[in-house]
């Protein structure tokens, strides 16, 4: 196989690990978990895609090895492609999470975000949420068939992937791009008064890195933070599905477990204190062990349902074929992996 590819660009968790470095390890590790939780069940549940953390210039085509995002081949290597289509979409937002994961999520860490407070005497809302906008597919022109590799042989690692058989990497055939942007609320104590100058105060105080503007109406201030001004890529779609993956773990769990486990996972993405999110960690850990997930083994438990014998090509008329409801519960569980694996 050829040399693995690597991409050294900036991307959706470097901006994380940047803000890690202004604020206690602890808080710092619980927000990436909580923005990791989030993004893995907001593109299941909603985009039927796998989230990107460090790899912001995927494109369709492209074999990605997980978890770590590196490029394997490139787009050309085993196909003759067109250049890419864009495809603008509607925009896009997350169910609300932690307004201090929100910041650190759009390079916002949470040391400056008490700095504001303290400069309002005030203080930020308690959630928030992301959204995606603007935000665009990538996808070849309808009909370009990903099933016949070339036959050079770093191609070979396609046909594995073709047939069910890697557990770790991904054909890529459609890719998300958006610019992230969180929106936080923060209430001023006596009122907006100070108008344009607060404004500009806060402005400069976030600094021109923050990709942030600032606006205030009244007692409460609102800072639109975005991770990057520039599209970024966001999420992937497999070459492949596994449906009879989908189907086991669905039909697993009673439905009062599964209800069970999203208001854990919900209940973490809303909280910043230190001992609940121990806790709700646990029970969630202790939920997957009982429905027989491997929290031991390097990859991720979803990943599965992208692999395996009986993989059919994800067309868009296959992924038709798997019922909304085990879109949400594939996102859900996403979400509790992440959960239980995080620090």
């Amino acid at each position: 196989m050829m040399g693995r590819i690597r991409r050294a660009a900036p991307a959706l968790l470097a901006l994380v690990a940047c803000a890690a470095a202004l604020v206690p390890d602890a808080a710092s590790a619980g927000s990436e978990t909580q923005f990791r939780a989030l993004l893995a069940k907001h593109f299941l549940q909603a985009h039927r895609a796998i989230p990107l953390f460090s790899n912001p210039a995927v494109k369709s085509g492209e074999v990605l090895s997980l978890p770590s995002e590196m490029t394997l081949l490139p787009r050309d290597r085993c196909y003759s492609l067109p250049r890419v289509r864009y495809q603008r979409m509607n925009a896009s937002r997350t169910q609300s999470f932690d307004s201090h994961a929100a910041a650190t999520a759009v390079g916002l860490p949470v040391q400056r975000i008490a700095q504001i407070e303290a400069e309002l005497h005030g203080r930020i809302g308690s959630a928030s949420s992301l959204q995606f906008d603007p935000l665009s597919q990538d996808e070849p022109p309808a009909g370009l068939d990903f099933s016949k590799p070339g036959t050079a042989p770093d191609c070979e690692v396609i046909r594995t992937i073709l047939q069910g058989s890697s557990t770790s990497d991904v054909l890529v055939t459609r890719v998300f791009h958006g610019v992230m942007k969180a929106e936080l609320t923060f209430e001023i104590a006596g009122g907006g008064s100070a108008g344009g100058s607060l404004e500009k105060g806060i402005s400069d105080l976030l600094g021109t890195g923050a990709h942030a503007t600032v606006s205030v109406n009244g007692a409460l201030m609102r800072v639109q933070a975005a991770a990057s001004p520039a599209p970024l890529s966001l999420a992937v779609q497999s070459g492949v599905v596994n449906l009879r993956e989908f189907a086991r773990v669905y039909l697993a769990p009673e439905v009062s477990s599964r209800q069970h486990l999203e208001m854990l996972v919900d209940e973490y993405l809303g909280t910043r204190d230190r001992s609940t999110m121990k806790r709700l960690r646990d029970a969630v850990g202790s939920m997957l062990a009982d429905l027989g997930i491997d929290l031991g083994t390097k990859d991720k438990f979803y990943y599965r349902f992208f692999a395996g014998d009986g993989v059919l090509p994800a067309t868009p008329a296959v992924l038709a074929d798997v019922p909304e409801d085990m879109w949400v519960f594939a996102g859900l569980l996403a979400a509790a992996e992440e959960v239980a694996r995080g620090d």
